[in-house]
């Protein structure tokens, strides 16, 4: 049996499975003094040590909140770009019983990010409709098929 179908002919298939070339950029070494620190204070690995240090997670704490977030770590949202005001404009929609379109994106965190959203302003009393646009069919923004919604 031969892969001439698939490659042209059966022994070019060998080119095929070499991995494509690539000018690969390669960081710094990391800090030795940082790494040594995250190795003491952490107790992780070297290697994870030196990946957290190039990843600019350098001291102790950074390093603890990345790797073991907890909500009290987490920025005040009212300091996002218009984050109040479209606060309250979700409120006020609930309030006069609008519809509220819960837009989404069609890979693993969108669908899920979506379905969250969903249950919780639902759970606050909104009249929702989600959508997650057709990634061949409806494309990745905001368009048409958004609108209809």
């Amino acid at each position: 049996v031969t892969n001439a179908g698939a490659y042209g002919s059966s022994t070019d298939h060998r080119s095929r499975l070499r991995p494509p070339e690539h000018d690969w950029v390669l960081s710094e070494p990391p800090d030795e003094e940082a790494v040594l620190g995250l190795l003491e204070a952490l107790r992780l690995p070297r290697t994870v040590c030196s990946v957290l240090v190039t990843r600019g997670f350098a001291v102790p704490d950074g390093a603890k909140h990345f790797l073991r977030p907890r909500l009290e770590h987490l920025h005040d949202p009212a300091l996002l770009a218009d984050g109040p005001a479209a606060a309250e404009r979700i409120a006020a929609a609930i309030r006069a019983e609008d519809t509220i379109l819960v837009h989404g994106d069609y890979d693993v965190d969108g669908i899920c990010s979506t379905a969250l959203l969903t249950r919780w302003l639902r759970s606050l009393g909104g009249r929702i409709t989600p959508f997650v646009p057709h990634r061949l069919g409806d494309g990745y923004d905001f368009g048409p098929a958004g609108l209809a919604a």
